[in-house]
């Protein structure tokens, strides 16, 4: 490892112990560690980007015939699962994880360098942000979600009983099925996901009564499913709400609401 590839190491290091409020040195010593790595490289991808994350927005909970509706006809869909965790976004600067943050803009990278199946380096150049779920491993959606919010908490987290399930990489370009297929190629865990072109709504109340069944994405702590636009372009085009994107919509399982 490069002198400045160990410096970029240890200034991560110290940087998110004081973000998690567990500093172990001066803040006298850190700026030492921080002006020896802009001396060595002050390009590093380790001194960009560190700073707070953005506010992670919900999705939306429309009728699903509703919003399907204010598509343009016969838009194409991908259905996912509705993993309960906690919703988390990831920053890595030329492969380089920099920050993880809450859906509140909360720094937690600390805690999540804790978690086994999160990749702390990307074959990726640039900055690349990527969004997903920390959840409970084998435990039902309300335990996932305490656990996961739990270990957010620790000052002493262990990361024990947890995973990372990546689903957007923000910005990204071609379809929903090319991110993830891009995520996967990366490391990161992502789950099964079913394509649908015709017939959208019918299909889609299908497959909501499949996954209420069980018969799908039952190997994930979920409590309903999620439905996109499979088009980046088209989601763009459809924007967001100041409080969710228009593009993606979520499907519990209130029946009487839901259709």
């Amino acid at each position: 490892m490069s002198i400045a590839n160990e410096l970029a190491k240890e200034f991560l290091y110290h940087n998110d112990l004081y973000r998690a409020g567990r500093a172990i040195i001066s803040d006298k010593h850190f700026d030492e560690i921080k002006k020896a790595l802009v001396a060595v490289s002050p390009n590093h991808p380790a001194l960009k980007k560190v700073d707070e994350g953005c506010v992670l927005s919900g999705l939306g909970t429309l009728p699903f015939a509703e919003w399907y509706s204010y598509l343009p006809k016969n838009t194409p869909v991908i259905v996912e699962p509705k993993i309960d965790g906690c919703a988390m976004a990831l920053r890595y600067v030329d492969g380089i994880l920099v920050k993880a943050w809450t859906r509140k803009g909360v720094d937690k990278t600390y805690c999540m360098r804790m978690i086994e199946d999160l990749p702390k380096h990307i074959l990726a150049r640039g900055t690349v942000e990527i969004r997903g779920e920390l959840y409970g491993k084998g435990l039902i959606p309300a335990r996932s979600q305490r656990l996961a919010a739990g270990h957010l908490r620790k000052k002493q987290p262990s990361g024990m009983g947890l995973s990372f399930c990546a689903f957007q990489i923000f910005n990204g370009k071609g379809t929903e099925i090319t991110n993830l297929r891009q995520l996967a190629k990366w490391g990161f865990l992502v789950t099964g996901y079913i394509k649908v072109t015709t017939n959208v709504v019918s299909e889609v109340k299908k497959l909501h009564q499949k996954w209420q069944d069980s018969l799908i994405f039952s190997r994930y702590p979920t409590d309903g499913i999620v439905v996109k636009v499979l088009s980046k372009d088209l989601q763009e085009e459809i924007g967001r709400t100041s409080i969710a994107p228009s593009w993606a919509t979520a499907i519990k399982d209130v029946w009487k609401k839901t259709w």
